[in-house]
């Protein structure tokens, strides 16, 4: 299996398919088996279906494109992780890791949600990026602050004490089952690295800025017209009232703005229907770039 270690010795998972002379796209969360069970897992959804789904869309992306997969955040899958480990900066790093080690030297960043932005700090930092196609998060006025908070309290209360028990107690650990207790795994140290993140992240960019400095490549963000983050989680963020406000100032940036309609966070990224929507849009909106 693929492996490559990183500047701090953490080791990631990644793999490579699809279309072998294509151009490359970063594939990562959500749409990784490791995740996709861990997210079954916490919305009590129907992870083989939901993998289904997933597969279907990497495989019609792999027609076109080289495809980069890896278990990302640290902590996923059958990439490590360490204690406090992942910053902005990290990420970065990681991303140029996996890239050496696939032998690619530049990319289009795929992203949705937490990895929607990470794509973005990525694209910031190194001109091997070479564009992002993202969605579910809103490239300007995101709400990173609302997402720490969300995230402290959530590892800090019962269900992250929850999380925690289960899958690091030796003798509580052998009486949950094998699949459930790596998707709880799965989910804590997402948790506990998205938290980490959001820290690195949170009054330490000027997002303006930055994100005006994104001139070349594509640059795709997409977005359910009901997202309002994950009021089952107790998680409500205007992410669509968001991208709709600031979609003037993205397109006198250069960015391509789409809405599609009748999804929310979920159901845009889950379930068959909208994922053939984001495929179709991401093959007809990347199709004129070279990089």
């Amino acid at each position: 299996m693929p492996y490559t270690t990183a500047s701090d010795g953490c080791r990631l998972y990644y793999d490579v398919k699809g279309k072998a002379d294509g151009q490359a796209l970063f594939v990562t969360y959500p749409w990784t088996d490791a995740l996709l069970e861990a997210m079954a897992e916490l919305t009590r959804g129907n992870a083989e279906e939901i993998k289904k789904n997933a597969r279907s869309f990497i495989d019609g992306l792999g027609e076109h494109y080289k495809l980069v997969i890896f278990d990302y955040p640290r902590g996923v899958g059958q990439s490590e992780r360490k204690e406090g480990d992942l910053t902005a900066d990290t990420v970065a790093s990681d991303y140029l890791t996996i890239a050496d080690a696939a032998g690619v030297d530049r990319f289009v960043a795929l992203g949705y949600s937490w990895s929607a932005n990470a794509a973005l700090q990525v694209a910031i930092r190194t001109p091997r990026c070479a564009g992002v196609a993202i969605g579910g998060w809103p490239p300007l006025s995101g709400p990173y602050e609302a997402l720490l908070d969300f995230m402290t309290k959530s590892n800090g209360g019962l269900s992250g004490w929850v999380m925690r028990t289960i899958t690091r107690n030796k003798i509580i650990r052998c009486l949950i089952p094998k699949n459930k207790r790596t998707a709880l795994t799965n989910a804590a140290n997402m948790m506990e690295s998205v938290a980490n993140y959001y820290k690195s992240v949170v009054g330490q960019w000027n997002e303006e800025e930055e994100i005006a400095k994104l001139t070349k490549g594509p640059r795709i963000t997409y977005f359910g017209s009901d997202d309002n983050g994950a009021p089952n989680h107790n998680l409500v963020v205007p992410l669509a009232e968001n991208n709709r406000k600031r979609k003037d100032d993205l397109e006198r940036l250069g960015w391509r703005v789409v809405e599609i309609p009748g999804y929310d966070h979920e159901t845009l990224m889950q379930d068959s229907s909208g994922m053939k929507k984001i495929s179709s849009l991401l093959l007809n909106e990347l199709e004129p770039y070279q990089w």
